[in-house]
Parts: structure tokens; C-alpha cells; sequence
């Protein structure tokens, strides 16, 4: 009986080291790549549920840049100041340009608000917007 309560620690430091990789700097693969990543993303407690979307409207002409208009309201009793920004992707699924500037949006409750953007270029083929609460710059 001593002898293999002695052997206990021995197999549980086997046990506990076998099959441990360490790999230093490598991630982890994205769940949600490519097409499955959303176009609407809250932000910073945004992606609670508060918030409501219809489906969105996209105008997009030969020679006109695209304009992407997102109807949104909240679920919750009371107003959310927010602000939204667009990202506007070419068809390999680089951003063209610079994301817009964060704009300002006060979300009324059960009442739609409309987020508009407009792409930079004729070359925009896909869009996501992105919301957040609103905030000071840092």
C-alpha cells in the first residue's frame, strides 16, 4: 500500500506535463473568419443585446461609391449615446482608406436611428460598422 501512494505524485506530474506543447507568439485561429464575422458589431457593452438591427440598405452603382444605410433601436428604456463608424472593403477584403471618424448617434428607445456611410471609392465592394458607447477620444 506505501509503495503505490509513493508512485501517486510520479504519475500525477507525468500526467500533468504529458502532451504540453508551449509555442511562444502563436494565436490562436479567428472562430470567426472571413464571411462569418458580422457587418454590425457593438462594442465595449454594446454586444449585450441592447440593441436591434434591420436589415440594412446598400446602394451600389457602377460609378457611384457605395452607401450602406443600417436602421438600428434598442431594446432597453432609455437612450444610448453611441457612436458608429463604416469600414468599407475592396473585393479582396482590404480596408480602402482609413475607417470614417467615429460619428455621433443618440439611440432612442424602441425608435429607429438610421447609421449611414458612404465608401471612400467606386472600389468598395463589402462594409462593416462598427458602434460603440459614446466616449472621449483617448
Amino acid at each position: 500500500m506505501t509503495r503505490s501512494l509513493g508512485f501517486l505524485p510520479a504519475l500525477f506530474a507525468v500526467a500533468l506535463f504529458a502532451g504540453c506543447t508551449y509555442a511562444p507568439g502563436t494565436p490562436d485561429p479567428d472562430p470567426l473568419a472571413g464571411t462569418a464575422y458580422p457587418q454590425i458589431v457593438g462594442l465595449y457593452g454594446l454586444d449585450r443585446g441592447e440593441l436591434l438591427v434591420d436589415a440594412p440598405r446598400v446602394a451600389a452603382e457602377d460609378d457611384r461609391p457605395m452607401s450602406v444605410t443600417v436602421p438600428i433601436r434598442t431594446k432597453i428604456r432609455k437612450e444610448i449615446p453611441a457612436q458608429y463608424r463604416f469600414i468599407f472593403l475592396d473585393d479582396r477584403g482590404i480596408p480602402i482608406g482609413e475607417p470614417s471618424a467615429w460619428r455621433y448617434a443618440l439611440l432612442q428607445p424602441r425608435a429607429r436611428t438610421f447609421l449611414t456611410g458612404d465608401a471612400p471609392d467606386i472600389g468598395a465592394v463589402d462594409w462593416l460598422c462598427e458602434i460603440r458607447p459614446n466616449r472621449v477620444e483617448r
